[in-house]
């Protein structure tokens, strides 16, 4: 049984990243990688960024950045406002298309953190406990892919490794 909650544990994780990196569909707009929905929730919390200073908090060349917006721009969802008294800078914001992404995406989360919360809610303390006990001991270890090492889920009667 110990190795089928292991290696339902590293489905659990290939599955969720996975997931994070598929390109998704979000207002009709697709595809959209997850660092496409990075971008949009970083603009959402700080509208009216140049292209450096986005660059500085995504943590990515200025290139990159001005990569993203093109393709971003062109599917509608953030639009460059020129400054006043400068010619040359301008300002990358959210579309209101931008924004209903945004919305959808925080929707589509909170409905999962309630499911999430619903399933925890259903469950007994010592169960809760025994969840806890397990994700302090994983987050503790180094994953890896997982093999089975049978003498450890079949201890025999005397505590020696069959295998």
């Amino acid at each position: 049984m110990q190795c089928e909650v292991i290696n339902r544990l590293y489905y659990a994780f290939n599955s969720i990243k996975k997931r994070q990196k598929a390109p998704r569909s979000l207002r009709g707009i697709s595809p959209l990688s997850g660092a496409d929905i990075e971008f949009i929730d970083v603009l959402y919390s700080n509208p009216n960024q140049n292209a450096t200073s986005l660059s500085h908090i995504l943590k990515l060349s200025r290139g990159a950045v001005t990569q993203s917006v093109n393709r971003l721009e062109d599917m509608g969802v953030v639009m460059r406002l020129p400054v006043k008294g400068n010619r040359k800078e301008k300002l990358i914001c959210l579309t209101d298309l931008g924004k209903e992404i945004k919305t959808e995406k925080d929707k589509e989360h909170r409905f999962a953190n309630a499911e999430m919360c619903r399933f925890l809610g259903s469950l007994e303390a010592v169960e809760l406990n025994a969840i806890m006990q397990f994700l302090n001991k994983v987050s503790s270890l180094d994953i890896s892919p997982f093999i089975c090492l049978q003498c450890y889920c079949a201890i025999n009667a005397e505590g020696e490794c069959d295998a």
